[in-house]
């Protein structure tokens, strides 16, 4: 199978730099293009939360008084201008990473995507609709108890992807 069209997820950690690497390296030496992602969580819809997940300290770090509040009480304009900060923090990594590739002369788009569903789930959909042939992202590392509660996004995309997977540790 030839590897034309390459999905990179990026998760705007340390990790990133190993990822694209990896996924730079393959693009050279097979001719294949990139598409850079990062999948953004919609803080409007975490702020939503029930009460229960807010009391247990499960709320949005980094919005001050976020635990705290219930759902109800919540600044909506507050969260919609950390969603709109992040969005251009992201933009600015993914920028960074595609004139990187493009200075090597690897073929490179990227793209920010936002929503509420399972990371994991909205990479296999991107990739369906992308039609592309492998996806490349990193894994944490968890232990077996933490993926039981935290879940996986590696994991994830390993049991439901469309494609060959590449999965940086």
């Amino acid at each position: 199978m030839a590897f034309t069209n390459i999905l990179v997820a990026l998760e705007l950690s340390p990790r990133d730099e190993s990822v694209f690497s990896e996924a730079l390296s393959l693009a050279q030496s097979i001719g294949a293009q990139l598409t850079l992602i990062h999948c953004l969580s919609d803080l409007t819809e975490m702020a939503m939360m029930s009460q229960t997940s807010m009391d247990s300290g499960m709320g949005l770090s980094g919005i001050p008084g976020a635990t705290s509040m219930s759902p109800a009480m919540v600044n909506i304009d507050l969260i919609e201008d950390a969603n709109i900060t992040k969005h251009q923090q992201v933009e600015k990594h993914l920028a960074l990473y595609q004139k990187e590739a493009s200075s090597q002369g690897v073929r490179v788009k990227y793209k920010c995507y936002e929503g509420t569903e399972n990371i994991g789930s909205q990479i296999c959909q991107i990739a369906r609709d992308l039609n592309v042939n492998l996806i490349i992202l990193g894994r944490k590392g968890h232990n077996a108890i933490a993926e039981a509660f935290l879940g996986s996004v590696s994991n994830h995309v390993l049991h439901h992807s469309p494609c060959a997977i590449l999965v940086i540790q």
